[in-house]
């Protein structure tokens, strides 16, 4: 049985997390027959309640602190050769450039998957979400040694792995595009039709307005301070268009929070989200035109598909407008008054979705690649 070391590196317990590494490393076990050990090096702040949720996920966990400070990362080599000795992995799968730039340290003895969740360096700059100027100095130089000279590469959309050619002149094939996938049974089923409409009306809809979700955190990629250009004038238009927000906070800018009869704003633990989604009508996932968003793939587009909306999408979101456009999943947004013909979706409509994110945004309908992924990592 081949044995694989999960790697990640100053990751938070999220449920992107959950779904992208514990998730994983199940589906592995369980389908590909792989020995999977998940080493998890997180913060010391909140160390043992980060232990705990992590190893609720996936008890063999190995969760460690790291040293402290995102720019001390190199002086966790010592502790992962420790466990790196204990375990024998053939490969050490690393989710990002710095789990993989650790990993590269024990290259000669395992081979190394990096794991490519996004543009590293754009991101970094363009949202300063790590401010930290020796980080931002390093991070080029650490992304281009986790694509280049690793032996195998994961990518989560085609537009990053054009982009790894573009900025690091990556001229390989070694590598398999899997975007983010749902979490194994979290959205298997649609809510019934007489269900669906009670919760909606409970809501204060009406069977004929149209509810646009947005679902998310307010990460700056995110672009929530455009959701007035968007939506203020069009929701004056039309009185059956309603909003709904579900996150944590919205910018105390934004003219939208005066408009209380069609816009709603509210914070759902995480398993009241997917039956909340399913009472409406369309996801928005429309973002600024950065290298962040056009190489990204976040997993709420499979998400709404799966709660069965089709999904608002912008012309550069990774590879998902061209999804839209071949599955007839959505609409490409380029400007607000496109948003006006939107009308509310039949049953039918819910079904179509929903079956798309069973056959292109679940783990099992990518695991030719997970097993070529293996493959090209074994010994």
């Amino acid at each position: 049985m081949k044995r694989i070391v999960y790697l990640t590196f100053n990751d938070a317990p999220t449920g992107i997390y959950f779904g992208q590494v514990t998730d994983v490393c199940r589906f592995w076990r369980e389908m590909l027959a792989a020995d999977v050990r998940l080493i998890a090096f997180v913060s010391i702040r909140g160390f043992f309640e980060t232990r705990k949720r992590i190893r609720q996920a996936d008890p063999t966990a190995r969760v460690v602190p790291m040293f402290p400070k995102t720019k001390h990362w190199k002086k966790n080599t010592f502790l992962l050769r420790f466990l790196l000795n204990r375990i024998q992995p053939e490969t050490i799968v690393a989710r990002g450039p710095f789990a993989t730039g650790l990993a590269l340290k024990f290259q000669e003895k395992y081979k190394v998957c990096f794991d490519g969740r996004g543009a590293y360096t754009a991101e970094l700059n363009e949202y300063d979400v790590v401010p930290d100027e020796t980080i931002k100095r390093e991070i080029a130089n650490i992304e281009n040694e986790a694509v280049l000279k690793s032996n195998f590469r994961l990518a989560v959309s085609t537009k990053l792995v054009n982009y790894w050619r573009e900025k690091f002149q990556y001229a390989a094939n070694n590598h398999v595009v899997i975007p983010c996938t749902i979490n194994a049974h979290a959205f298997d089923q649609l809510l019934p039709e007489a269900k669906r409409n009670a919760l909606r009306a409970a809501m204060g809809w009406a069977a004929d307005d149209v509810v646009i979700v947005y679902s998310g955190s307010v990460a700056g990629w995110q672009n929530l301070n455009e959701l007035d250009h968007w939506f203020y004038e069009l929701l004056q238009a039309q009185p059956h268009f309603k909003l709904l927000l579900l996150t944590r906070e919205i910018p105390d800018t934004l003219k939208l929070k005066t408009l209380t009869q069609q816009v709603q704003h509210r914070w759902l633990a995480p398993d009241e989200v997917g039956e909340t989604l399913q009472t409406c009508d369309y996801g928005w996932l429309v973002r600024e035109a950065t290298v962040t968003n056009q190489v990204a793939s976040p997993v709420k587009f499979a998400e709404y598909l799966a709660s069965g909306l089709p999904v608002l999408v912008s012309e550069n979101l990774g590879d998902y407008p061209d999804f839209v456009r071949s599955h007839d999943a959505g609409r490409i947004v380029c400007e607000a008054k496109t948003l006006a013909t939107l009308q509310p979706l039949t049953h039918a409509t819910r079904i179509q979705m929903h079956q798309l994110a069973q056959t292109h945004f679940t783990k099992p309908a990518f695991v030719n690649e997970y097993r070529t992924l293996l493959a090209c990592t074994s010994h």
